[in-house]
């Protein structure tokens, strides 16, 4: 048994609880890892970017950000895997491919899609990967997402 496949073993014996909140808090370690590294070499939040929050009313976006936008693309990625695992056969290759086009979503900046790429193997590694227990994968993957919008909704 490879490495990955033992740690895919020990990440699938979590419960989805303990799953989802290992996801956010590996969400959450990349963005700041790599905002930390763009911001070594001067790449700032204004050159990163993101979503303009300032458009809408709070409750506005927190319907927006935190709800309904990772409830849409969660079922979006998931047919987008679904469609995919009719011509490619491998779980990697498609992880990969269904990632790069979750992070290509969120096309701010090429600087804002690098910091999301990371998050996008690991909302997409819940489906290609994880069995869940008691929730369905839709919403371990859903719950995943908001949690990690309210976060960044709420970080400075």
């Amino acid at each position: 048994m490879n490495k990955f496949e033992k740690i895919k073993e020990k990440i699938n014996n979590l419960s989805d609880f303990k799953f989802i909140l290992l996801s956010v808090l590996l969400c959450e370690i990349s963005d700041l890892i790599l905002t930390f590294i763009f911001n070594v070499f001067n790449i700032t939040d204004l050159i990163i970017s993101g979503p303009n929050l300032e458009e809408y009313s709070l409750l506005v976006n927190i319907v927006d950000v935190i709800i309904l936008t990772p409830l849409i693309e969660t079922g979006i990625l998931i047919l987008i895997i679904k469609i995919l695992r009719k011509f490619i056969k491998n779980d990697i290759l498609n992880w990969l491919i269904v990632s790069l086009i979750f992070a290509g979503l969120h096309n701010y900046s090429i600087y804002y899609i690098l910091i999301i790429v990371p998050s996008g193997f690991i909302f997409n590694y819940a489906y290609i990967f994880y069995k869940t227990k008691n929730l369905s994968i839709y919403w371990v993957m859903a719950i995943i997402h908001m949690l990690c919008n309210l976060i960044a909704f709420m970080s400075p």
